[in-house]
């Protein structure tokens, strides 16, 4: 290669352009307050590297290398974002979007189940169970910026509302707490048509490759419906990840009708020719073997065993003790005081127990996800949403570990939605 001749005028030129540029674009920003895009003359130019270009005429010529970034980096953003709000950010990307006072210590149960109903969707919520006066809790957290303050009393606790007032001191009068959800909704930026085109194959295997390992198998062309009676249902949402991982075409429905099971329960499966099949694990299984070479039920029939082990272990000692505690939280279900600390016991001593059997395993069984892990996840859920505070997710880092690897895994995302984990375990609403 024929070495680099002297920087040429044209060059020079260029070069002192573009840094007239870059000075411009600096102290306009400088002048609005904010750093923006940068344009300039790379600091590595092709000089360094030794870079000459063949022109058309004779003769090498060397080129100015142009370096340009439209945000600079995520920190230089994030400040651009914290600048321009002044810490007052909107409701969609606020760490702190309600918070929730009540009167007196006498509301703290009604407003305690308010909480329940808006972290089950995904919002930033707390509760303030300062001691405070009620116009010093509102001032405080206004001062701390949280977007919406949620105020209950007696009226509200009877009619199932609460009072909003906004950060800046705006009364929004009375709300009935699932109207609220739907106000909430309305504060999310729409989806634009390219995400939803985007994202409605985001969720489906590359072809040729398998969602839990090895080569996409053969599902099978028939469709069925899972029929459900709770939109929100931990199990009927298990189902339709093990159909996603499985190739399985299934609908959902929603029924405020009669079951068509034998049992006369929820969920059940409908299958194309008018037969159903009842039961989650039933139906899971079912539907996982719809295909010919699904990996969800193990490689070989030891695995098959070991899945099958644990789905049994869930349903007879990690149900048995959680349920009764998660419904007593959730005010479903009464429980006497000693009964639900004996019970919240158990739960820790299972969750140990866990714990010791995954440490330096990845998953339950074998190197992949399985319908055991799915199962145990969905049933686990509730319980690290209520009762497995932080404390007990740092003294047991394996459960809390696969808990998020479980709960990240895309298709669970996609139908569990996003898992919002407690900081102190709850107590029942009485």
């Amino acid at each position: 290669m024929a070495s680099a001749p002297a920087e040429d005028a044209a060059a020079q030129k260029a070069k002192k352009d573009l840094r007239r540029l870059d000075t411009k674009e600096v102290e306009e920003a400088k002048r609005v307050g904010l750093m923006s895009q940068t344009f300039k003359a790379d600091a590595y130019d092709s000089e360094d590297f030794t870079w000459l270009e063949q022109h058309v005429k004779p003769g090498f010529k060397r080129p100015v290398m142009v370096h340009r970034a439209i945000l600079g980096s995520v920190e230089r953003f994030m400040a651009i974002l914290i600048e321009h709000t002044g810490g007052k950010w909107p409701f969609f990307l606020s760490p702190r979007q309600a918070i929730i006072c009540p009167i007196s210590e006498k509301f703290m149960p009604y407003c305690r189940s308010v909480y329940l109903y808006l972290h089950r969707f995904g919002y930033q919520v707390e509760v303030d169970e300062s001691s405070h006066t009620l116009n010093k809790k509102i001032r405080t957290n206004q001062l701390e910026q949280w977007n919406f303050i949620l105020v209950a009393g007696a009226d509200e606790a009877e009619a199932g509302q609460v009072d909003i007032r906004t950060r800046e001191n705006k009364r929004m009068g009375k709300m009935r707490v699932d109207e609220l959800h739907y106000y909430f909704q309305t504060l999310m930026p729409a989806k634009s048509g390219a995400f939803e085109r985007f994202y409605a194959d985001a969720w489906k295997a590359p072809e040729g490759a398998g969602a839990c390992g090895g080569s996409q198998p053969a599902a099978s062309s028939e469709k069925v419906k899972l029929a459900s009676n709770d939109a929100s249902d931990p199990m009927s949402h298990m189902v339709q990840v093990v159909a996603d991982l499985s190739g399985v075409s299934l609908s959902t429905e929603v029924s405020s009708g009669e079951s068509k099971a034998v049992n006369g329960g929820f969920p059940y499966l409908e299958t194309s020719d008018g037969q159903t099949i009842c039961e989650a694990e039933a139906v899971a299984k079912h539907v996982a073997r719809m295909n010919s070479d699904n990996k969800l039920l193990g490689k070989n029939a030891f695995e098959e065993a070991k899945i099958n082990e644990w789905i049994s272990w869930v349903q007879s000692d990690w149900q048995a003790a959680a349920a009764p505690a998660i419904a007593a939280i959730y005010g479903t279900k009464a429980m006497e005081p000693a009964a639900f600390s004996e019970a919240i016991k158990e739960v820790k001593t299972l969750g140990k127990m866990l714990d010791e059997h995954l440490k330096g395993k990845q998953w339950l069984v074998g190197e992949t996800i399985s319908l055991g892990d799915l199962y145990l996840g969905a049933s686990l859920a509730p319980a690290f949403q209520t009762i497995l505070d932080a404390g007990f997710r740092k003294a047991h880092p394996n459960l809390s570990a696969w808990f998020e690897k479980w709960s990240r895994h895309q298709p669970v995302v996609k139908r569990h939605g996003a898992v919002q984990v407690c900081q102190k375990s709850l107590k029942p609403l009485e």
